[in-house]
Protein backbone atom coordinates (compact mmCIF):
# COMPACT_ATOMS: atom_id res chain seq x y z
CA UNK A 1 0.00 0.00 0.00
CA UNK A 2 0.64 3.81 -0.91
CA UNK A 3 1.77 5.30 2.32
CA UNK A 4 -0.98 8.38 3.03
CA UNK A 5 -0.03 11.82 1.45
CA UNK A 6 -0.14 14.35 4.24
CA UNK A 7 -0.51 18.30 2.48
CA UNK A 8 1.85 19.79 2.10
CA UNK A 9 1.90 23.71 4.41
CA UNK A 10 1.47 26.68 2.44
CA UNK A 11 4.55 28.17 1.41
CA UNK A 12 6.18 24.45 1.33
CA UNK A 13 5.02 24.01 -2.36
CA UNK A 14 1.84 23.02 -1.56
CA UNK A 15 -1.32 24.77 -4.04
CA UNK A 16 -3.64 26.46 -2.05
CA UNK A 17 -7.25 25.31 -2.31
CA UNK A 18 -8.55 28.73 -3.46
CA UNK A 19 -5.62 29.56 -5.89
CA UNK A 20 -6.33 26.25 -6.83
CA UNK A 21 -9.84 26.79 -7.53
CA UNK A 22 -9.21 30.21 -9.27
CA UNK A 23 -9.82 32.26 -6.28
CA UNK A 24 -8.17 35.10 -4.17
CA UNK A 25 -7.34 34.14 -0.79
CA UNK A 26 -9.37 35.23 1.87
CA UNK A 27 -7.49 37.47 4.67
CA UNK A 28 -7.60 36.31 7.88
CA UNK A 29 -10.59 37.37 10.39
CA UNK A 30 -11.81 39.65 7.93
CA UNK A 31 -15.29 39.59 5.72
CA UNK A 32 -15.04 39.86 2.22
CA UNK A 33 -17.39 43.13 1.59
CA UNK A 34 -18.24 44.80 -2.29
CA UNK A 35 -16.19 48.42 -2.63
CA UNK A 36 -19.74 49.93 -2.44
CA UNK A 37 -20.16 49.26 1.16
CA UNK A 38 -16.79 50.11 1.74
CA UNK A 39 -17.64 53.30 0.48
CA UNK A 40 -21.05 53.58 2.68
CA UNK A 41 -18.97 53.09 5.88
CA UNK A 42 -16.71 55.54 5.30
CA UNK A 43 -19.37 58.39 3.98
CA UNK A 44 -21.73 57.33 7.22
CA UNK A 45 -18.78 57.77 9.64
CA UNK A 46 -18.00 61.29 7.86
CA UNK A 47 -21.48 62.19 8.29
CA UNK A 48 -21.98 61.12 11.87
CA UNK A 49 -18.67 63.56 12.43
CA UNK A 50 -20.26 66.00 10.76
CA UNK A 51 -23.33 65.76 12.65
CA UNK A 52 -21.60 65.54 16.17
CA UNK A 53 -19.52 68.78 15.09
CA UNK A 54 -22.62 70.37 14.37
CA UNK A 55 -24.18 69.43 17.69
CA UNK A 56 -21.80 70.17 19.96
CA UNK A 57 -21.72 73.70 17.80
CA UNK A 58 -25.08 74.30 18.52
CA UNK A 59 -24.58 73.62 22.02
CA UNK A 60 -22.08 76.06 22.55
CA UNK A 61 -24.40 78.65 20.89
CA UNK A 62 -27.08 77.72 23.02
CA UNK A 63 -24.74 78.17 25.87
CA UNK A 64 -22.90 80.98 24.74
CA UNK A 65 -26.81 82.84 24.28
CA UNK A 66 -27.75 81.66 27.51
CA UNK A 67 -24.61 83.15 29.56
CA UNK A 68 -24.72 86.56 27.31
CA UNK A 69 -27.72 88.05 26.74
CA UNK A 70 -30.26 88.28 29.92
CA UNK A 71 -33.25 86.70 28.33
CA UNK A 72 -34.19 85.34 24.61
CA UNK A 73 -37.86 85.33 23.94
CA UNK A 74 -40.45 88.68 24.54
CA UNK A 75 -43.07 87.92 27.60
CA UNK A 76 -46.00 90.63 27.43
CA UNK A 77 -48.92 89.10 29.52
CA UNK A 78 -52.50 90.84 28.18
CA UNK A 79 -55.69 90.89 29.75
CA UNK A 80 -58.77 92.14 28.22
CA UNK A 81 -60.62 95.02 29.95
CA UNK A 82 -64.42 95.20 29.26
CA UNK A 83 -65.10 98.89 27.08
CA UNK A 84 -61.35 99.32 26.54
CA UNK A 85 -60.11 95.97 24.87
CA UNK A 86 -56.12 94.38 25.48
CA UNK A 87 -53.82 95.70 27.95
CA UNK A 88 -50.86 94.43 29.66
CA UNK A 89 -51.96 92.60 32.42
CA UNK A 90 -51.55 94.78 35.50
CA UNK A 91 -48.71 94.25 37.24
CA UNK A 92 -47.45 92.01 34.99
CA UNK A 93 -44.09 91.82 34.24
CA UNK A 94 -42.97 93.00 31.41
CA UNK A 95 -40.09 91.44 28.80
CA UNK A 96 -39.42 92.80 25.76
CA UNK A 97 -36.31 92.20 22.92
CA UNK A 98 -35.42 92.91 19.70
CA UNK A 99 -32.39 90.07 19.70
CA UNK A 100 -29.59 92.47 19.04
CA UNK A 101 -30.01 96.34 20.34
CA UNK A 102 -31.90 95.72 23.48
CA UNK A 103 -33.04 93.58 26.76
CA UNK A 104 -35.56 95.36 28.79
CA UNK A 105 -37.56 94.25 31.74
CA UNK A 106 -40.32 96.77 32.71
CA UNK A 107 -43.33 96.28 34.75
CA UNK A 108 -47.04 97.69 33.93
CA UNK A 109 -48.98 99.61 36.63
CA UNK A 110 -51.86 99.00 37.69
CA UNK A 111 -53.85 100.60 34.96
CA UNK A 112 -52.35 97.99 32.42
CA UNK A 113 -49.98 100.47 31.18
CA UNK A 114 -46.38 100.32 31.05
CA UNK A 115 -45.45 103.46 32.42
CA UNK A 116 -45.58 105.57 36.07
CA UNK A 117 -48.45 105.57 37.71
CA UNK A 118 -50.35 108.23 36.33
CA UNK A 119 -50.89 111.28 39.37
CA UNK A 120 -54.08 111.62 41.53
CA UNK A 121 -56.88 113.99 40.10
CA UNK A 122 -56.39 116.25 43.00
CA UNK A 123 -52.66 116.97 42.11
CA UNK A 124 -53.23 116.91 38.23
CA UNK A 125 -55.82 119.89 39.15
CA UNK A 126 -53.16 122.18 41.17
CA UNK A 127 -50.86 121.85 37.70
CA UNK A 128 -50.34 121.54 33.89
CA UNK A 129 -51.02 118.19 33.10
CA UNK A 130 -49.91 116.41 30.25
CA UNK A 131 -51.48 113.23 28.93
CA UNK A 132 -49.52 111.18 26.13
CA UNK A 133 -51.63 108.73 24.24
CA UNK A 134 -50.53 106.92 21.11
CA UNK A 135 -49.47 103.02 20.13
CA UNK A 136 -46.04 100.73 20.43
CA UNK A 137 -44.06 104.12 20.81
CA UNK A 138 -45.87 105.45 23.71
CA UNK A 139 -45.73 101.93 25.24
CA UNK A 140 -42.05 101.57 24.29
CA UNK A 141 -41.10 98.70 25.79
CA UNK A 142 -37.39 99.48 24.41
CA UNK A 143 -36.34 101.58 26.87
CA UNK A 144 -36.66 101.93 30.91
CA UNK A 145 -39.81 103.92 32.17
CA UNK A 146 -37.49 107.18 33.38
CA UNK A 147 -36.54 107.31 29.91
CA UNK A 148 -39.64 108.08 27.95
CA UNK A 149 -41.15 110.61 26.90
CA UNK A 150 -43.50 111.74 30.20
CA UNK A 151 -40.58 111.55 32.48
CA UNK A 152 -38.43 113.59 29.99
CA UNK A 153 -40.89 116.63 29.67
CA UNK A 154 -41.29 116.52 33.06
CA UNK A 155 -37.54 117.50 33.44
CA UNK A 156 -37.21 119.75 30.79
CA UNK A 157 -40.09 121.71 32.40
CA UNK A 158 -38.79 121.06 36.55
CA UNK A 159 -35.74 123.05 35.15
CA UNK A 160 -37.07 125.73 32.56
CA UNK A 161 -40.64 126.37 33.37
CA UNK A 162 -41.20 125.22 37.46
CA UNK A 163 -44.06 127.98 37.35
CA UNK A 164 -45.96 125.67 35.23
CA UNK A 165 -45.90 122.87 37.32
CA UNK A 166 -46.14 120.22 34.53
CA UNK A 167 -47.07 116.56 35.31
CA UNK A 168 -47.39 114.07 32.01
CA UNK A 169 -48.53 110.78 31.98
CA UNK A 170 -48.45 107.88 29.45
CA UNK A 171 -51.40 105.58 27.87
CA UNK A 172 -49.68 103.71 24.83
CA UNK A 173 -50.23 100.02 23.85
CA UNK A 174 -49.44 98.51 20.66
CA UNK A 175 -51.61 97.89 17.72
CA UNK A 176 -54.22 100.68 18.11
CA UNK A 177 -54.81 103.70 16.41
CA UNK A 178 -56.53 106.75 17.23
CA UNK A 179 -59.75 105.15 17.40
CA UNK A 180 -58.81 102.40 20.00
CA UNK A 181 -57.10 105.41 22.19
CA UNK A 182 -60.62 107.38 22.53
CA UNK A 183 -61.36 104.49 24.82
CA UNK A 184 -58.14 105.19 27.20
CA UNK A 185 -58.97 108.70 27.29
CA UNK A 186 -62.88 108.18 28.27
CA UNK A 187 -61.75 105.35 31.02
CA UNK A 188 -58.30 107.08 32.09
CA UNK A 189 -57.46 110.51 30.77
CA UNK A 190 -60.48 112.45 30.61
CA UNK A 191 -60.13 112.33 35.00
CA UNK A 192 -57.13 113.79 35.17
CA UNK A 193 -58.71 116.65 33.58
CA UNK A 194 -55.09 117.24 31.24
CA UNK A 195 -54.19 120.66 29.65
CA UNK A 196 -52.67 119.44 26.64
CA UNK A 197 -53.41 115.83 25.45
CA UNK A 198 -50.42 114.49 23.24
CA UNK A 199 -51.41 111.96 20.64
CA UNK A 200 -48.46 110.20 18.60
CA UNK A 201 -48.84 109.50 15.42
CA UNK A 202 -47.07 106.48 13.27
CA UNK A 203 -47.97 105.77 9.50
CA UNK A 204 -49.31 102.20 10.61
CA UNK A 205 -52.22 104.50 12.62
CA UNK A 206 -53.69 104.90 9.30
CA UNK A 207 -54.22 100.92 8.97
CA UNK A 208 -55.03 100.26 12.53
CA UNK A 209 -57.91 103.07 12.31
CA UNK A 210 -59.03 101.16 9.36
CA UNK A 211 -61.05 98.72 11.15
CA UNK A 212 -61.79 95.87 8.29
CA UNK A 213 -58.04 96.41 7.25
CA UNK A 214 -56.50 96.62 10.62
CA UNK A 215 -58.10 93.18 11.41
CA UNK A 216 -56.21 91.56 8.81
CA UNK A 217 -52.70 92.83 10.27
CA UNK A 218 -53.71 92.90 13.41
CA UNK A 219 -54.70 88.62 13.00
CA UNK A 220 -58.45 88.81 14.68
CA UNK A 221 -61.81 89.11 13.42
CA UNK A 222 -63.85 92.25 12.79
CA UNK A 223 -67.01 90.71 13.86
CA UNK A 224 -65.31 90.73 17.42
CA UNK A 225 -62.93 93.13 17.60
CA UNK A 226 -59.99 92.99 20.67
CA UNK A 227 -60.30 97.09 20.72
CA UNK A 228 -62.87 100.07 20.10
CA UNK A 229 -63.50 100.23 16.65
CA UNK A 230 -65.16 102.27 13.83
CA UNK A 231 -67.78 100.31 12.31
CA UNK A 232 -69.35 101.47 8.92
CA UNK A 233 -73.44 101.18 7.81
CA UNK A 234 -74.14 100.76 4.46
CA UNK A 235 -74.74 104.66 3.67
CA UNK A 236 -70.77 105.24 5.14
CA UNK A 237 -71.50 106.36 8.28
CA UNK A 238 -68.88 105.46 11.35
CA UNK A 239 -70.30 104.54 14.43
CA UNK A 240 -67.78 103.44 17.05
CA UNK A 241 -68.26 99.65 18.26
CA UNK A 242 -67.42 98.08 21.88
CA UNK A 243 -64.53 95.85 22.30
CA UNK A 244 -66.21 92.10 22.20
CA UNK A 245 -65.24 90.04 25.72
CA UNK A 246 -65.32 87.02 22.92
CA UNK A 247 -62.08 88.30 20.59
CA UNK A 248 -59.83 85.26 21.63
CA UNK A 249 -62.80 82.31 20.75
CA UNK A 250 -63.13 83.78 17.54
CA UNK A 251 -59.38 84.52 16.80
CA UNK A 252 -59.28 80.88 17.33
CA UNK A 253 -61.64 79.84 14.83
CA UNK A 254 -60.70 82.70 12.36
CA UNK A 255 -57.62 84.39 13.37
CA UNK A 256 -55.18 85.30 10.87
CA UNK A 257 -51.61 83.88 10.41
CA UNK A 258 -48.89 86.27 10.36
CA UNK A 259 -45.99 84.94 9.69
CA UNK A 260 -44.42 81.86 8.41
CA UNK A 261 -41.01 80.27 8.99
CA UNK A 262 -38.88 80.67 6.07
CA UNK A 263 -37.19 76.73 6.21
CA UNK A 264 -38.99 74.08 4.17
CA UNK A 265 -41.54 76.14 2.15
CA UNK A 266 -44.54 76.19 1.52
CA UNK A 267 -45.21 74.01 4.89
CA UNK A 268 -48.58 76.08 4.35
CA UNK A 269 -49.20 79.27 2.74
CA UNK A 270 -50.65 81.06 5.69
CA UNK A 271 -47.86 79.73 8.24
CA UNK A 272 -50.52 77.62 10.42
CA UNK A 273 -49.16 74.03 9.50
CA UNK A 274 -48.41 71.31 12.11
CA UNK A 275 -44.82 71.21 11.58
CA UNK A 276 -44.67 75.05 12.07
CA UNK A 277 -46.72 74.66 15.38
CA UNK A 278 -44.32 72.02 16.47
CA UNK A 279 -41.01 74.08 15.39
CA UNK A 280 -42.84 76.94 17.18
CA UNK A 281 -42.82 74.51 20.44
CA UNK A 282 -39.74 74.10 20.19
CA UNK A 283 -38.63 77.69 19.95
CA UNK A 284 -39.53 77.74 23.70
CA UNK A 285 -37.01 75.54 24.56
CA UNK A 286 -34.13 76.68 22.61
CA UNK A 287 -32.63 80.21 23.12
CA UNK A 288 -30.61 79.27 19.50
CA UNK A 289 -33.45 78.35 17.24
CA UNK A 290 -35.84 81.25 18.51
CA UNK A 291 -33.29 83.92 17.71
CA UNK A 292 -32.35 81.53 14.34
CA UNK A 293 -36.31 82.76 13.50
CA UNK A 294 -36.69 85.90 14.94
CA UNK A 295 -33.74 86.77 12.52
CA UNK A 296 -33.28 84.04 9.55
CA UNK A 297 -35.80 81.29 9.60
CA UNK A 298 -39.29 83.61 9.71
CA UNK A 299 -40.54 85.77 6.60
CA UNK A 300 -44.13 87.59 6.90
CA UNK A 301 -46.98 86.71 4.87
CA UNK A 302 -47.59 88.61 1.64
CA UNK A 303 -50.97 90.79 1.94
CA UNK A 304 -52.66 88.57 -0.94
CA UNK A 305 -52.37 85.49 1.28
CA UNK A 306 -53.89 87.30 3.90
CA UNK A 307 -56.56 88.55 1.85
CA UNK A 308 -57.35 84.92 0.86
CA UNK A 309 -57.10 83.32 4.01
CA UNK A 310 -59.41 86.36 5.59
CA UNK A 311 -61.74 85.63 2.74
CA UNK A 312 -61.61 81.94 3.70
CA UNK A 313 -62.30 81.85 7.40
CA UNK A 314 -64.30 85.38 7.53
CA UNK A 315 -65.92 85.40 4.30
CA UNK A 316 -68.00 88.17 3.39
CA UNK A 317 -67.02 90.38 6.16
CA UNK A 318 -63.88 91.34 4.08
CA UNK A 319 -65.33 91.57 0.65
CA UNK A 320 -66.27 95.13 1.11
CA UNK A 321 -62.66 96.00 0.61
CA UNK A 322 -62.01 95.32 -2.67
CA UNK A 323 -60.13 92.30 -2.25
CA UNK A 324 -58.62 92.54 -5.86
CA UNK A 325 -57.06 95.73 -5.22
CA UNK A 326 -55.98 94.70 -1.38
CA UNK A 327 -53.96 91.49 -3.09
CA UNK A 328 -52.48 94.14 -5.40
CA UNK A 329 -50.95 96.43 -1.81
CA UNK A 330 -47.90 95.97 -0.92
CA UNK A 331 -47.47 94.08 2.55
CA UNK A 332 -45.92 96.76 4.79
CA UNK A 333 -48.01 98.29 6.97
CA UNK A 334 -46.12 101.02 7.69
CA UNK A 335 -46.05 101.63 3.51
CA UNK A 336 -49.17 101.66 2.89
CA UNK A 337 -50.37 104.87 3.02
CA UNK A 338 -46.53 106.00 1.98
CA UNK A 339 -47.41 106.81 -2.10
CA UNK A 340 -48.75 110.36 -3.04
CA UNK A 341 -51.65 108.29 -4.80
CA UNK A 342 -53.32 105.62 -3.53
CA UNK A 343 -56.01 102.86 -4.69
CA UNK A 344 -59.24 103.68 -3.97
CA UNK A 345 -59.98 101.39 -1.33
CA UNK A 346 -57.15 103.21 1.25
CA UNK A 347 -58.08 106.76 0.11
CA UNK A 348 -61.53 105.03 1.59
CA UNK A 349 -59.89 104.35 4.97
CA UNK A 350 -58.67 108.11 5.43
CA UNK A 351 -61.96 108.75 6.71
CA UNK A 352 -61.56 106.19 9.64
CA UNK A 353 -58.83 108.14 10.51
CA UNK A 354 -60.68 111.44 10.25
CA UNK A 355 -63.08 110.34 11.93
CA UNK A 356 -60.79 109.72 14.97
CA UNK A 357 -59.34 113.38 14.75
CA UNK A 358 -62.90 114.06 15.11
CA UNK A 359 -63.71 112.69 17.99
CA UNK A 360 -60.82 113.95 19.65
CA UNK A 361 -61.48 117.07 19.16
CA UNK A 362 -65.22 116.85 20.32
CA UNK A 363 -63.87 115.44 23.70
CA UNK A 364 -61.37 118.84 23.26
CA UNK A 365 -64.13 121.33 23.24
CA UNK A 366 -66.75 119.81 25.65
CA UNK A 367 -63.38 118.79 28.60
CA UNK A 368 -61.50 122.25 27.88
CA UNK A 369 -58.21 120.63 26.60
CA UNK A 370 -56.00 121.07 23.78
CA UNK A 371 -55.16 118.61 21.66
CA UNK A 372 -51.69 118.07 19.58
CA UNK A 373 -50.26 115.40 17.67
CA UNK A 374 -46.95 114.64 17.11
CA UNK A 375 -45.75 112.62 14.18
CA UNK A 376 -42.93 110.84 14.19
CA UNK A 377 -39.87 110.85 12.42
CA UNK A 378 -40.27 108.70 9.89
CA UNK A 379 -43.62 110.28 8.26
CA UNK A 380 -40.60 112.36 7.06
CA UNK A 381 -40.26 116.19 6.62
CA UNK A 382 -43.42 118.56 4.97
CA UNK A 383 -43.56 117.68 2.14
CA UNK A 384 -43.60 114.08 2.31
CA UNK A 385 -47.04 112.75 1.50
CA UNK A 386 -47.73 110.56 4.11
CA UNK A 387 -46.86 113.47 6.45
CA UNK A 388 -48.77 115.99 4.25
CA UNK A 389 -51.84 113.10 4.42
CA UNK A 390 -51.96 113.55 7.99
CA UNK A 391 -51.97 117.13 8.17
CA UNK A 392 -54.77 117.81 6.21
CA UNK A 393 -57.06 115.37 7.61
CA UNK A 394 -55.89 116.58 10.93
CA UNK A 395 -56.13 120.73 9.42
CA UNK A 396 -60.12 119.07 8.78
CA UNK A 397 -60.27 118.57 12.56
CA UNK A 398 -58.80 121.85 13.95
CA UNK A 399 -55.99 119.89 15.26
CA UNK A 400 -52.22 121.09 15.17
CA UNK A 401 -49.62 118.94 14.11
CA UNK A 402 -45.76 118.95 15.09
CA UNK A 403 -43.26 117.50 12.68
CA UNK A 404 -40.50 115.52 15.01
CA UNK A 405 -38.48 114.97 11.69
CA UNK A 406 -38.32 118.37 11.35
CA UNK A 407 -37.39 119.08 15.04
CA UNK A 408 -34.86 116.78 15.20
CA UNK A 409 -33.05 118.55 11.81
CA UNK A 410 -33.06 121.52 13.09
CA UNK A 411 -31.33 120.79 15.66
CA UNK A 412 -28.90 119.84 13.41
CA UNK A 413 -29.10 115.51 14.31
CA UNK A 414 -30.01 112.92 12.73
CA UNK A 415 -33.81 111.81 12.42
CA UNK A 416 -32.86 108.43 12.21
CA UNK A 417 -30.89 108.80 14.91
CA UNK A 418 -34.13 108.73 16.97
CA UNK A 419 -34.87 105.13 16.50
CA UNK A 420 -33.24 102.25 16.66
CA UNK A 421 -32.09 100.33 13.75
CA UNK A 422 -33.83 96.92 13.78
CA UNK A 423 -36.80 97.97 15.73
CA UNK A 424 -37.57 101.18 14.68
CA UNK A 425 -38.97 102.61 17.85
CA UNK A 426 -37.77 105.11 19.92
CA UNK A 427 -34.33 105.55 21.36
CA UNK A 428 -34.19 107.30 24.88
CA UNK A 429 -32.75 109.65 22.58
CA UNK A 430 -36.04 109.93 20.37
CA UNK A 431 -38.14 110.17 23.41
CA UNK A 432 -35.41 112.93 24.57
CA UNK A 433 -36.48 114.98 20.90
CA UNK A 434 -40.22 114.41 21.08
CA UNK A 435 -40.32 115.81 24.90
CA UNK A 436 -38.76 118.95 23.86
CA UNK A 437 -41.07 119.31 21.08
CA UNK A 438 -43.76 118.99 23.30
CA UNK A 439 -42.24 121.31 25.52
CA UNK A 440 -41.76 124.11 22.13
CA UNK A 441 -45.11 123.54 21.38
CA UNK A 442 -46.00 124.50 25.35
CA UNK A 443 -43.45 127.59 25.15
CA UNK A 444 -45.11 129.11 21.59
CA UNK A 445 -49.00 128.63 23.07
CA UNK A 446 -48.25 129.47 27.17
CA UNK A 447 -51.86 129.97 27.34
CA UNK A 448 -52.11 126.02 27.35
CA UNK A 449 -50.37 126.09 31.21
CA UNK A 450 -51.46 129.38 32.37
CA UNK A 451 -53.45 129.45 35.52
CA UNK A 452 -56.46 131.08 35.67
CA UNK A 453 -56.70 134.14 37.94
CA UNK A 454 -58.21 133.81 41.53
CA UNK A 455 -61.92 135.50 41.58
Amino acid sequence: MKAEQKPLAPGRGATPPALAAGREPEQKGEARAPRQWRWARVLACNLALVAFLLAIAAVGAELWLRFTVPFAAKSVPLAFVPSVGLLHRPGAEIRYTSQYEMWTISRANSLGFVAREPPAPAETAQGCHVAVIGDSFVAALEVPITAKLPSRLEAIAGRRAPEWDISASAFGRGGTGQIAQLAYYDHYVRPLAPKLVVLVFVGNDFVDNFGPLAALYGRWDPRAPPYLTALEDDAGRLTLRPPSPSWAAFRARHGLTNQRWRIGLPLSEYGDSTLEARLNQLRGFSWLLDRLYHTRLVEHLPLAAKVRQALGRAGHIYGRLDTATLATLRASQTDLYRPARLPAVLARGLGYTAFAFEAFQRRARRDGFRPLIVGVPQLGPPGAPIFDRLGRLAAGAGIEVVNLHAHIAATGAAPEDASWPRDRHFTAQGHAWAAQAVFAHLRANPEICAKAAPD
